[in-house]
């Protein structure tokens, strides 16, 4: 095989770019500088952001019907390893390598920690603390820092664009017994997304009359 005698010569510029590139990844500033947190307790799931970017989404399990996840706007109060080697109640579940409080309450606090059994996750069944994956919790817990404002939601029904001009609504049951909104309201909310949006109501009242948990075409935007 004959190398091109520029070979080298254009070799090392891309090694360069390459070495920079991982650098800049390696590097990359976290926390995460506008790092914010929302979780809906419906779906089970927790998105981090960086200011409106969505840098990662988690599966996680939340709050029993008797013992619910908190609803309302926190914030990280503070963030431990290995939180079990640091006093909390042995009597209390396993806390996995990491927890992330945003609550204190009644002399608790409410948290964010891993489980290495990750068949719950989806589930409704904790004491009200919110149980995340082990790999995941110790990657979630680089990208917060005390004072990251965590928002949870119980909202039942999502709405989002798809890609061929669909409007896709997904409809979750209603595990907590809050009451699910009306048809009207959720029209009104697509609306507020999408001011064009063509509704098919009948899809829409089929949606509500069966939640799925998963997304159903109910109109066009």
């Amino acid at each position: 095989m004959i190398i091109p005698t520029d070979f080298y010569r254009r070799l090392v510029p891309m090694a360069v770019a390459i070495l920079w590139m991982w650098f800049a990844v390696a590097l990359a500033e976290l926390p995460l500088r506008n790092g914010s947190v929302t979780l809906n307790i419906p779906s089970c799931t927790l998105w981090v952001f960086d200011g409106p970017t969505l840098v990662k989404a988690y599966r996680v399990a939340v709050g029993a019907k008797d013992t619910p996840t908190p609803v309302g706007r926190f914030t990280v109060l503070r963030k431990v390893v290995d939180p079990e080697a640091d006093g909390a109640d042995d009597s209390a579940p396993p806390l996995g390598s990491r927890w992330i409080g945003f609550l204190e309450k009644d002399g608790g606090e409410y948290g964010i920690h891993g489980i290495p059994d990750t068949s719950p996750l989806g589930q409704f069944h904790t004491r009200g603390s919110v149980q995340m994956a082990m790999k995941d919790v110790e990657e979630f817990f680089d990208y917060v820092d005390v004072g990251t404002p965590i928002t949870i939601t119980y909202a039942l029904v999502q709405v989002a664009r798809g890609n061929q001009g669909e409007i896709l609504a997904t409809v979750f049951p209603d595990t907590m017994g809050k009451g699910q909104p009306t048809q009207a309201q959720i029209e009104q909310l697509i609306r507020t997304q999408f001011p064009q949006a063509r509704i098919d109501t009948h899809r829409l009242k089929q949606a509500m009359a069966t939640p799925q948990a998963k997304p159903v075409i109910i109109g066009t935007w």
